[in-house]
């Protein structure tokens, strides 16, 4: 919020510390509010807990925050905005204007802000367009103080009478049974009110334009802009959270288009430089080729395995007809089409055939007798629908954490996780109901291909008749492996680092830089440099200051020349500004430096001199420890800057009869705040300053004639002493205590949060403490804080995925042993997938993160389906009857293809999103490989793992007594062998 006139004191007193107390009582999930001050204004920004449902939070926040006191007519509204500072995923376009004639007019302004304030945000889906700088006008009366000397008017004449001027009235009447509506508008133009007229206590009449200029002029902002070397306005777009990307885009396109004369008859141009649908159209169209090729590569597996053609085209139908299927509930589900959701039909398009293929690999080994008839062949089938069913819901159930999550991987995959379980129970619906029918119709005359015979390992049979062999067996794929996986789990980072087509500079700033020293030092330097270092065609460049931080973005014609113009802009700009600290990065799809895998540490002292003074002891102690990263302070409290102080001279004021309200009264009139009222000025409200001239500083004022409300002459030098000073920088304020801001950019790609998280707490934590004592302390913040609740998620959901997985193979097979084999049967594939994504990290340098993590629940949901065929036939074979390893081994033989089959088919729709190269892809692409990496280790352990354990343990926990006390014997007999 923005309120002129108020200093930071006040600030804190009348709305700070308020709503601190009042967000902290009322909350419950509330995890941390930061504020941060600048001139005349404050931000909030609140943190809740994991999983927080924010819209009905911001209307509670709405509903409390207004009861909390009254805003003056001046101040604006609170504004609220989900998402934090990083808006980048809600970016439609950046469109820059640029005039012909090189500075813009006032009809060109007026006509971009029309048509990014009515125009643009009034399309559907758009929450907001932002204009760079942002346009806003106002009016300012600069008095005149020796006409106002001259004419006896008093600083309250002047006041009191603009004030009439500027509001406006309304009223009712009833004439001839009608109701009218009058109102009263005592000046109406700019014109009309630079000749409004006073009465002087001298008996005279005069105009305001004989005792001040009366101008509109743009508001005061610290921003500048550059495009193409030209002054330009930038209007951000930025959509609703729900809202379709490129529809949106679309929609802008369409809009400006209907602008094109009205933008040449000013002579403006415009280009956008952020085209985020371009990156999203690439990558559904790598989605859609990724489904495409998985498609043809799961049905080149199926054909290999039957050797025959109506096998695969049932296959065919049934993943068609599913796509269809889920297309369809996107659509109802009010999902976009776009690269999340397709990729939910990409992870599951192996498996829509997984119940074709089981089913038809089932019915081959079944006489012809079975298949005389759909109910027939349904009733063959029948013994199987429990064990899809439970493999179905169990890959299911492993989404609903994600579906359910608010956090990053919730937002980034609810549409996936739509997509994902709608196929697969679609899929198993259709295999349910079409198989019959289709088998019937087109195969039962087939011989069916019964394929070789299987014969069991050397291993499986050691593991089968030997004791000791078996008892390794379990240990190792149990303590070992996990214990491996455990080690060898590489560290975390929390978002994958996606490249876009562009090049960005940062250049942060300190408190003490002008506005016209960054332009002379900085802007205007860049704007003429960036040209000269690239030695091929620039698409467009631009060169934006922000009041904090300057930054740069280019993109090249010839994006193959992208890392040779990344490398020579990182040698060469430090040395053109090495008074300041220049970051150069590839352009990064989630955000810049503030969005990348960072951290943040708050560093709390009651003393604000001690802790300006023990600053550069802190980063010595950071850069003693880590090496790899870049430190930032937000404020840097030893970049003090310089402000004014007004000292009222009280013993002469009483002298001439001025009181305190005039004097605070008479310094405002000195500012650029002096906010007298809001006017409506060709149907837009607009804000009317007041000043008492304009001088080059204020100690210039001392010398200048003021007259007192008494009448009486005097000079503001008389009543005022100016007295400039440094101080230091206000500090952010996090949960209610006043800290700085340590920002840590990790700058080397070898290392992750996680990893200086480590070094952070082994070594800089306890020689911090030691530093502070009983001054302050600190805390942890950014991307290791969320790292932190990410890895509570994680395992809250892993923890959900084993319980259900248990719960659900007990329930449907009715086999308490049955959900314990299955979760034993993970361990291994839990190792493969750790393995994979280190060799992932080695070969392409695409580190684990919490994204990628996801793809260890959904690879433990689609293993488990393995186990869950073979568990379950050897259960109802060894419940028949048959002896134990007998049934064991007629189990293998019965699903080691329908096991193989599945396996090969969801790899293979696994495949193209790991080696697609694209944007889209390097978000899924440590997924793919956690679920090949696990899928490929299950294939090669699960005809030993799970028979050890049956052999063990038993099959079943449902044989009869006399069954079991056969399988002791047996057991004995095998151990004294």
């Amino acid at each position: 919020m923005k309120w002129p006139n108020a200093s930071e004191a006040f600030l804190l007193a009348n709305i700070v510390e308020p709503y601190e107390k009042v967000l902290n009582s009322k909350l419950n999930t509330l995890e941390t509010i930061k504020v941060t001050f600048s001139d005349e204004s404050v931000r909030f920004e609140v943190q809740f807990e994991y999983g927080t449902n924010l819209e009905t939070t911001e209307q509670k926040m709405r509903t409390l925050l207004s009861g909390v006191r009254a805003f003056p007519t001046y101040v604006a509204p609170l504004r609220f905005h989900q998402g934090g500072n990083n808006v980048s995923n809600q970016v439609v376009g950046s469109y820059f204007f640029t005039s012909e004639n090189g500075q813009f007019t006032q009809a060109q302004t007026q006509l971009i802000k029309d048509i990014a304030k009515k125009q643009l945000v009034s399309i559907s889906g758009v929450e907001k367009a932002e204009l760079f700088p942002n346009l806003e006008q106002r009016v300012v009366i600069r008095l005149k103080p020796e006409q106002l000397t001259a004419f006896g008017l008093t600083l309250g004449d002047v006041q009191s009478r603009v004030r009439t001027l500027l509001q406006d009235s309304t009223g009712t009447f009833e004439q001839d049974a009608y109701l009218y509506t009058a109102s009263y508008q005592s000046v109406d133009s700019i014109s009309s009110l630079q000749n409004a007229t006073l009465a002087t206590k001298l008996g005279t009449v005069i105009r305001l334009n004989q005792i001040a200029n009366v101008s509109v002029e743009a508001t005061p902002s610290k921003w500048m802009t550059r495009f193409n070397g030209q002054s330009g306005i930038l209007v951000r777009v930025l959509r609703q959270k729900q809202a379709d990307l490129l529809t949106i885009q679309n929609a802008v396109d369409e809009q400006l288009a209907l602008n094109t004369t009205a933008l040449d008859v000013v002579a403006l141009n415009y280009e956008i430089t952020f085209d985020t649908g371009l990156f999203i159209k690439r990558a559904v169209w790598m989605m859609v080729e990724a489904i495409s090729l998985g498609f043809a590569l799961s049905l080149l597996v199926s054909f290999i395995f039957f050797r025959r053609v109506i096998p695969t085209l049932l296959s065919s139908l049934i993943t068609l007809l599913s796509i269809m299927g889920v297309l369809g509930v996107l659509y109802l589900f009010d999902v976009s089409i776009n690269v999340i959701s397709l990729a939910g039909i990409t992870f599951a398009i192996g498996m829509f055939v997984d119940g074709v293929l089981i089913l038809i690999e089932y019915l081959d080994r079944q006489p012809h007798a079975l298949k005389q008839s759909p109910q027939a062949i349904f009733n063959a089938i029948s013994t199987m629908i429990p064990a899809l069913l439970a493999s179905t819901v169990t890959s299911v159930v492993v989404f609903l954490p994600i579906i359910f999550s608010e956090g990053a991987e919730g937002q980034l995959f609810s549409g996936l996780s739509l997509a994902f379980v709608s196929g697969l129970l679609i899929s198993l619906a259709l295999t349910i109901l079409i198989v019959p029918v289709f088998v019937h119709a087109f195969m039962s005359g087939e011989a069916g291909q019964k394929g070789r015979s299987f014969v069991a390992g050397k291993l499986t049979h050691l593991v089968l008749n030997n004791i000791p062999a078996r008892l390794a067996v379990i240990v190792v794929s149990t303590v070992v492996f996990l214990s491996s996986a455990i080690m060898l789990l590489p560290s975390l980072g929390y978002l994958p680092d996606i490249k876009r087509d562009a090049i960005d500079v940062y250049i942060p700033l300190k408190n003490t830089e002008s506005k016209e020293k960054v332009k002379e030092e900085l802007v205007e330097p860049l704007n003429r440099l960036i040209p000269q270092l690239v030695d091929g065609d620039i698409k467009n460049y631009y060169v934006i200051s922000l009041g904090r931080l300057v930054t740069v973005g280019l993109r090249l014609e010839d994006n193959e020349q992208l890392p040779q113009t990344l490398a020579k802009l990182k040698a060469e700009l430090p040395d053109a500004f090495a008074n300041y600290n220049v970051i150069t990065i590839h352009g990064n799809l989630f955000g810049g430096i503030e969005a990348k895998n960072n951290l943040k540490i708050y560093l709390h002292a009651h003393d604000k001199q001690w802790l300006a003074a023990n600053q550069d002891n802190i980063k010595a102690l950071f850069n003693k420890h880590l090496s790899g990263v870049s430190l930032r302070f937000k404020p840097d409290l030893t970049a003090q800057k310089s402000v004014y102080k007004i000292i009222p001279k009280f013993d002469n004021a009483s002298f001439i009869g001025v009181s305190e309200v005039e004097l605070k009264q008479l310094f405002k009139s000195l500012t650029q705040s002096n906010y007298l009222e809001t006017w409506s000025m060709n149907g837009e409200a607009i804000n009317v300053y007041m000043t008492l001239g304009e001088r080059q500083s204020l100690s210039e004022y001392a010398n200048v004639p003021y007259v007192t409300q008494a009448g009486r002459q005097t000079y503001i030098g008389e009543l005022l002493a100016f007295e400039q000073t440094q101080v230091i920088p206000s500090q952010v304020r996090f949960n209610s205590s006043y800290a700085i801001e340590l920002n840590i950019g990790i700058t080397d790609k070898a290392l992750s949060v996680s990893d200086v998280m480590s070094q952070i707490e082994q070594h800089i934590a306890p020689e911090l403490t030691a530093l502070f004592g009983d001054k302050g302390r600190f805390e942890l913040e950014g991307s290791a804080a969320s790292i932190t609740k990410a890895k509570q998620a994680l395992s809250g959901m892993f923890l959900f995925v084993a319980l259900s997985l248990f719960a659900i193979v007990t329930f449907t097979l009715k086999n308490y042993k049955a959900g314990l084999y299955v979760l034993a049967s993970l361990i291994t594939p839990l190792l493969g997938g750790v393995i994979a994504i280190i060799l992932l990290e080695v070969m392409t340098g695409i580190r684990l993160d919490v994204l990628s993590v996801i793809g260890f629940i959904i690879m433990l949901g689609t293993v488990a389906n393995n186990s869950i065929l073979l568990v379950d036939t050897a259960a109802r074979l060894a419940e028949s009857g048959l002896a134990q390893s007998q049934a064991i081994l007629q189990a293998i033989a019965q699903r080691k293809r329908a096991v193989l089959i599945s396996s090969l088919t969801t790899i293979a729709g696994m495949v193209p999103l790991l080696l697609f190269p694209s944007e889209a892809g390097q978000l899924y692409k440590g997924i793919a490989a956690i679920i090949i990496g696990g899928m490929a280790f299950n294939l090669l352990s699960i005809f030993t793992v799970v028979p050890a354990f049956m052999a063990q343990f038993g099959c079943s926990s449902n044989k009869s007594p006399e069954i079991e006390q056969q399988e002791k014997h047996q057991n004995e007999y095998q151990g004294a062998a």
